[in-house]
């Protein structure tokens, strides 16, 4: 079968790295390789239409993978709009279009270009969508305010819709107009296990002691996944537990306050700040944590939650709807109310108390971890894409 996959942001990353240059990318971007990466290996051909993270075309194949990279016309808000991926697309032989739904553009062109070939076409929903409100910048309102009266004729109008969880239907009202609705979360790849077993070795090798109690945030440093939030509970703390570490993985708007703040309280040798990371060294951090945090105040679908389960990691989270669905406060993780700093400070300490429940909460978590294996969650998805062309061909 031959799939073209239309999203915002694609990871340049293995063997679709470009020289010389390094990016980050969100959730919806490793989605979208990993489904890439598994569906070749089942031998079907992709063709992937995405931004470009360069000031240019770009175009990379390896395999019976392609990936075509369009430079931004022009931006709303933060977010590049390529006028291109509406016109070339055109030119490719496709059995189906896979669009995912991070920012409104690339479903907006895969929906155009299915209609205009007459096939197929899936549309995934990340996170909860929510165009009822205003935004940071009027072109960004204006345009998702526009972009919402179209909204509801794509997933009317839709092969098959895939949302992330229950919570994410029931927070989108544009959701009831889709025909065939399922349900299908993001999948993890799990470490191989000699890596687990080494991980004080590997700490050392990261830079850390290994007796230092290590508490690992991973996203991007935007003001609703609350990193301010989880540094200060960290300042307090770290005074009565001297070997406390807090280690930051990313990039964003938030970052040169964070590492301000940390400069200022004196936290240069508590509080590191690696930057965006993937591969190999991520995996790295992962191990080499004893606990990991999400403080968000929002989130789609947090598949950062998944990759620290599946290396052994407590969850601590806070009390956010999607969140709860995967950690069970106690069981595989500690869940704390939304914004609240007593609440944060009062779960992490009990965490960096008792290690014995670090190590439960963490083995519990990886149990959930191997529920969402990625070949399971394209099982799902390669069954929706044989049922959808086999309707269209009848």
């Amino acid at each position: 079968m031959k799939i073209g996959f239309f999203t915002s942001n694609f990871p340049f990353k293995d063997r679709f790295k470009i020289n010389n240059f390094e990016d980050d990318w969100g959730g919806v971007a490793e989605v979208v390789y990993q489904l890439s990466i598994q569906l070749e290996e089942r031998g079907h051909k992709i063709q992937i239409f995405t931004n470009s993270p360069l000031n240019k075309k770009i175009t990379k194949r390896n395999g019976d993978i392609k990936i075509s990279g369009y430079k931004s016309t022009f931006k709303i808000g933060n977010t590049g709009i390529p006028i291109r991926m509406m016109i070339n697309p055109k030119d490719y032989d496709l059995d189906l279009i896979h669009a995912h739904r991070g920012t409104q553009f690339a479903p907006l062109a895969g929906f155009l270009h299915s209609k205009i070939r007459n096939i197929p076409y899936v549309l995934t929903v990340h996170g909860i969508t929510d165009y009822d409100r205003k935004f940071e910048s009027l072109d960004k309102t204006v345009a998702l305010n526009l972009f919402s009266k179209i909204y509801p004729e794509m997933i009317k109008r839709s092969s098959a819709v895939t949302a992330l969880s229950e919570k994410a239907v029931n927070s989108c009202k544009y959701l009831k107009h889709a025909d065939d609705l399922h349900i299908i979360p993001n999948g993890v790849n799990l470490p191989n296990s000699k890596l687990l077993a080494n991980d004080n070795k590997i700490k050392e090798r990261m830079g850390f002691n290994s007796s230092d109690i290590i508490i690992l945030f991973v996203g991007s440093f935007v003001q609703s996944k609350n990193p301010d939030l989880l540094l200060k509970t960290f300042e307090e703390l770290v005074h009565s537990y001297p070997h406390l570490k807090l280690v930051f993985l990313g990039e964003g708007p938030l970052n040169q306050k964070l590492r301000k703040y940390s400069k200022m309280k004196g936290l240069g040798d508590k509080v590191f700040f690696p930057g965006f990371v993937s591969g190999k060294k991520k995996e790295h951090y992962y191990v080499s944590a004893d606990i990991f945090c999400l403080p968000s105040s929002l989130e789609g679908y947090p598949l950062t939650i998944l990759e620290a389960a599946s290396f052994k990691l407590p969850l601590l989270t806070s009390d956010l709807e999607v969140n709860k669905a995967l950690v069970k406060d106690g069981h595989n993780g500690l869940i704390f109310e939304d914004k609240n700093a007593k609440s944060l400070t009062k779960a992490l300490e009990h965490l960096i108390q008792n290690e014995k429940l670090r190590k439960k909460l963490g083995n519990n978590a990886q149990e959930l971890a191997e529920r969402y294996s990625w070949k399971k969650i394209v099982d799902r998805y390669e069954k929706i894409y044989l049922e959808t062309c086999y309707k269209g061909d009848q």
